[in-house]
């Protein structure tokens, strides 16, 4: 190497858009989120897709990254993975909230009541671009 380096701050955001794709949503809301006003709008005004794994995340530090991250990037959502009670419900509190997920092409889900998984199903075939539940 010649002793060079870039700065991260520094990349485009083509090319932060193109890591964060690769990343666990969860992580980068968690490194940058705070980190200062230009990550932040990367983060929220961008257009690349979110996948999304509650299966790490404990209920007590979800409801931030809910609140923060998730609602006001629902549209955003390419792939969900639930396998928490609780945060299923968060997330989809009437399972016709489902629709809200426009862009979801992936829906795994564990661990959550048989009931309440019936319900769903009703609601799923509205999501034009799922293919894999």
């Amino acid at each position: 190497m010649d002793g060079r380096y870039q700065l991260f701050e520094n990349l485009s955001n083509e090319i932060v858009y193109d890591i964060f794709e690769y990343l666990d949503a969860y992580h980068v809301y968690q490194a940058f989120y705070n980190l200062n006003k230009r990550f932040r709008n990367i983060l929220m005004l961008s257009s690349f897709p979110i996948k999304l794994n509650t299966s790490n995340i404990s209920k007590s530090s979800f409801h931030n990254y809910y609140e923060q991250f998730i609602v006001p990037s629902e549209h955003r959502i390419s792939s969900m993975y639930l396998s928490n009670p609780y945060i299923a419900d968060l997330i989809l509190p009437a399972s016709e909230n489902i629709v809200l997920f426009s862009q979801l092409k992936t829906l795994v889900i564990e661990n959550i009541d048989l009931e309440y998984l019936e319900n769903m199903l009703e609601h799923l075939a509205a999501l034009s671009k799922l293919f894999r539940c």
